[in-house]
């Protein structure tokens, strides 16, 4: 009897713990399968977004000119900012809390302070930074280009809470087809008003129109519902994690804008729309991959923050093919840098060398380009913010002030390389102490990624430094031989990878080792 009796209860821990082992499985296909959900849906999204864009740009830099850019850039300073300041880490609370956490009370809480808040920033912006910002740079039209790029200030809170809800229930489709038409009717706004000769409003137009379409397309697609209530408790919860999130961002802005300013003050608007150009054409990719890997990453990492093993690994994989698809676009616009001018014309080749620059930067920035997302999700934000300070205020802003005041914009695009080199460095130092993340599974992840282009871009340079030819045909032929190398060797030299990609996707599965 005794011996039946340990039998079944044998049987029940084994049941229970196979149970165990099949629950854990399930979540990992759960998770995986909604990673590879989001990364088909975010992708879809930035390439519908990418060959609009690519024509609106192409469209609006033949008809604009660089003081047009340099002006915006100036107003973006300081409407980013305020942009930022505006947000309060909200959305990443709402993100990152449990989901016992919100209740009705937090999220109508969270809309009306930030509604409330963003009212206040919206009006020492236009009538206090306006006027200020049009005297710092001897430019009268930012005293209303600026209020004008203001009205996403206060556009953007109104639907902040419905966005927020969409990716922590990880509805990527839903995010992708909002933001494709947003984006596609805004810069089709642009391009007519840059043919009707606004010059810079048809920048700033692109901008405003955006956010003005996303926000009735939220409400529609959303069934949350804001109310009128306002709970001290939950404004203290949203509000301690979202401070330090802000704070952060507003320190990244700097970072991200910081040379702007002052490229705008110590030269002018015409070097600063080489400049911004620059960016555009190279740095605004990064921020987009990015942004496809840490819409995703950033629920996903928030699901799993008591997991670091796991989180590692996803990591791992995430700079790998950030490196695997950012690298090859940045070694052409390396190479063959004389597209731009046969595409957006001759007018813009003062942003040649400056391009070049900034595309090795681009590819420093994979490193440790989801830093902040990971240290986020896993309620770091105070440390984040720490990190921020040192690497902005002791290391970012004096390099790029040495370059630019010195050498101008070139020295400014190799003051960014520097200082992005030294922000790996402290990044990867974080994630080790704060996260056990090892830096050694970063590099190598990383190196990966980047090898294929650095050998088909040292083939090809090395093959046509013995060739003179000029021209659209000849520079169109390196590029293809160029583009034609990346593929082969990236297939040769990741083949497992890519074919567990591959497989992953038809299975909507993703694994994390």
């Amino acid at each position: 009897m005794f011996y039946f009796s340990a039998k079944i209860c044998a049987l029940k821990k084994y049941d229970y713990f196979c149970c165990l082992i099949l629950k854990k499985k399930s979540n990992i296909l759960s998770t995986s399968k909604q990673i590879v959900n989001g990364v088909t849906w975010t992708t879809i999204q930035t390439l519908i977004n990418r060959s609009s864009d690519f024509i609106v740009k192409m469209i609006l830099a033949r008809l604009l000119f660089p003081e047009d850019y340099g002006l915006i850039g100036m107003a973006v300073v300081f409407s980013g900012f305020f942009k930022e300041i505006t947000n309060l880490g909200f959305g990443s609370a709402i993100i990152q809390r449990h989901e016992s956490i919100i209740t009705k009370a937090y999220l109508s809480t969270a809309f009306w302070t930030n509604f409330i808040w963003s009212l206040f920033t919206f009006l020492i912006l236009s009538f206090i930074i306006g006027p200020l910002a049009a005297s710092f740079y001897n430019e009268e039209a930012l005293i209303y280009v600026i209020p004008a790029l203001g009205v996403s200030i206060l556009t953007n809170p109104l639907y902040l809470i419905h966005r927020s809800l969409f990716f922590k229930e990880l509805e990527f489709k839903k995010i992708s087809r909002i933001n494709n038409i947003a984006n596609i009717t805004s810069g089709v706004v642009a391009v007519i008003l840059a043919f009707l000769g606004a010059g810079v409003w048809a920048l700033v137009a692109q901008s405003v129109v955006l956010t003005i379409v996303e926000m009735p397309l939220y409400y529609r697609a959303s069934k949350w519902k804001v109310d009128f209530l306002w709970d001290k408790e939950s404004f203290h919860n949203i509000f301690g994690f979202g401070v330090f999130t802000t704070l952060s961002g507003l320190v990244n802005r700097f970072a991200s804008q910081g040379d702007y300013l002052l490229v705008g003050k110590l030269l002018n608007k015409v070097e600063l729309g080489f400049y911004s150009f620059a960016f555009i054409m190279t740095d605004s990719f990064r921020v987009q991959v990015r942004q496809i890997i840490d819409s995703v990453m950033y629920p996903i990492y928030s699901k799993n923050q008591h997991d670091i093993i796991k989180q590692e690994g996803f990591m791992n994989k995430s700079i790998f093919f950030n490196s695997l698809i950012i690298t090859p676009i940045m070694g052409v616009m390396f190479i063959s840098t004389e597209l731009v001018t046969y595409i957006f014309g001759h007018k813009w080749v003062g942003s040649l060398l400056i391009m070049k620059i900034i595309a090795v930067s681009v590819v420093v920035q994979i490193i440790t380009n989801s830093f902040s997302t990971i240290m986020r999700a896993n309620n770091l934000s105070y440390i984040e913010f720490k990190l921020q300070l040192v690497k902005v205020f002791l290391f970012y802003f004096p390099l790029i002030f040495v370059g630019t005041y010195y050498y101008g914009t070139i020295g400014c695009s190799y003051a960014v390389v520097i200082a992005r080199v030294v922000i790996n460095i402290i990044n990867i130092y974080g994630l080790k102490k704060y996260l056990n993340i090892k830096p050694k599974g970063i590099l190598i992840s990383f190196y990966k990624g980047i090898l294929p282009t650095f050998i088909s871009g040292f083939i090809v340079i090395t093959v046509f430094y013995f060739f003179k030819f000029e021209g659209v045909i000849f520079v169109l032929i390196k590029t293809l031989i160029l583009f034609i190398l990346i593929v082969v060797l990236s297939y040769l030299m990741n083949k497992k990878e890519i074919k567990n990609l591959v497989a992953n996707f038809k299975n909507k599965t993703i694994t994390y080792e």
